[in-house]
This record gives C-alpha cells, sequence and structure tokens, in this order.
C-alpha cells in the first residue's frame, strides 16, 4: 500500500485529494509544513498545495525542497508558465496539477500512477520515462530518444494535459529550434500511439495528453445563425 504525505493545512482542495487517495486505498499521512531533509525517505509521495494569497511563491519553493528526496506533486491554481516552471525546477517535484482538475480524472491518474512513485518514473498512459537512466517506453517497447528530446518529454511529462509555450520549453532544456525537436518526437510517439499524444495549440503551446479527444466538425450554419441573431 502506498504511503502519501499530505502537507498543509486543512483546505477544500486537500480535502478533495485526501478522498481521492482514500478511494485508491492509500494510506495517508499528514503535517502541517514541511520538516528537515531525509525524513521521509520511506515514503511513496508527497501532495502538498500552493497557495499565492498565503505563502509567496519563493517562500513555497524553499518550503518544498524540505521535502528532498521524497517525490512531490504540487496542487495550485492555473498560474503563469514561468511561475509553474519555478515549481517544477527541483527535480523531486514530479507533477503540477490545477485545482479545478481534481475530478474522476485525477482520481484515475492517482491510481495508476502511484505504483510507480517512489521509483523514479513518471508515467503517462502507456507512456513511461525511468527518471534514473533517462529511458522511455511505450508499454514494453523501448523509444529511441535525443538527449533534448528526453528533457522537453519530462518537462512535458509533468505538466500532463498542460500547454506550454515554446519560449519556457527552450528555456526549461537551453535548447534552440525546440518546434524541430518536438516535430521529431510526435513522430516517434505516433508510430505506437493510436492516440496523437503530443498537442500543440496556437498561442497556447505543447503539451503531452494521453485522453482522447474528439475532433468537432465546423457548423457552416453557425455564423448565419449568429448574424441572423444579431439583426433581431
Amino acid at each position: 500500500m502506498a504511503t502519501v504525505l499530505l502537507v498543509g493545512l486543512s483546505s477544500p482542495t486537500l480535502n478533495v485529494i485526501s478522498g481521492l487517495l482514500n478511494s485508491v486505498e492509500c494510506h495517508i499521512l499528514l503535517a502541517a509544513a514541511p520538516r528537515q531533509h531525509g525524513r521521509y525517505i520511506k515514503l511513496t509521495l508527497a501532495i502538498t498545495e500552493f497557495c499565492p494569497q498565503d505563502l509567496p511563491l519563493p517562500e513555497f519553493i524553499n518550503r518544498v525542497r524540505l521535502l528532498q528526496p521524497l517525490q512531490t506533486l504540487v496542487i495550485g491554481p492555473d498560474l503563469p508558465e514561468d511561475q509553474m516552471a519555478q515549481i517544477l525546477a527541483p527535480q523531486h517535484v514530479v507533477r503540477y496539477l490545477k485545482a479545478a482538475t481534481l475530478t474522476h480524472q485525477s482520481r484515475e491518474m492517482l491510481k495508476d500512477w502511484l505504483p510507480e512513485a517512489g521509483q523514479n518514473v513518471l508515467k503517462l498512459g502507456f507512456l513511461q520515462m525511468n527518471l534514473q537512466d533517462q529511458t522511455v517506453h511505450y508499454g514494453a517497447q523501448l523509444l529511441m530518444f535525443t538527449p533534448t528530446e528526453v528533457r522537453l518529454l519530462q518537462v512535458l511529462m509533468q505538466r500532463p494535459g498542460q500547454h506550454t509555450a515554446c519560449a519556457i520549453l527552450e528555456s526549461l532544456v537551453h535548447c534552440h529550434d525546440v518546434q524541430a525537436h518536438l516535430g521529431n518526437m510526435r513522430r516517434k510517439l505516433d508510430m505506437y500511439s493510436a492516440v496523437p499524444m503530443l498537442r500543440g495549440n496556437p498561442g497556447r503551446g505543447y503539451a503531452l495528453d494521453a485522453r482522447r479527444y474528439t475532433r468537432h466538425r465546423a457548423d457552416p450554419g453557425a455564423a448565419l445563425r449568429t448574424q441572423l441573431r444579431s439583426l433581431m
């Protein structure tokens, strides 16, 4: 059974997380604040909430560093990409989840991911990355990525379903022409995944997502109806 440390004062968000963890049969420990380095080595995962109105970002990051080397998942509001990048910068911070997305999908993600936590593994659907040896598998298939592509993949797997702008990606992985690398990654992933995992959005950037999605067909009458309503 996974043992998860919930760090922070009681809040609606942490109460939801507690319910999700109970639903996937986790043992939960509670702590109002993180303590000294090395104290949590035998635990599976730490989950903490970032509340900008209660704690400035630099102070929050310093508190999160006290949880090293325990893998840590941070939950918080929808943040600017540069602030999210600062939260994810410490090596042990493996995920950032937006509080608004704590739904059935989050429960399934936790159920799927918790057995891998503590093993230096990132997992998204059938895609897995071993953080220790930097190998990537899709199911049982070993995928061959360049070192730059592996760094990009890690950044995107830490933000499942969340778009990140190319400029932010370039600054995080210290590379140029990030779109060329993403194009190579997409081609390699699409060889094995029935669902396009690397998804671009003009103006927002790129995200990795294992969920199926429906392409909406254009409605040729929508524009006409809008014009008619404006005349009424």
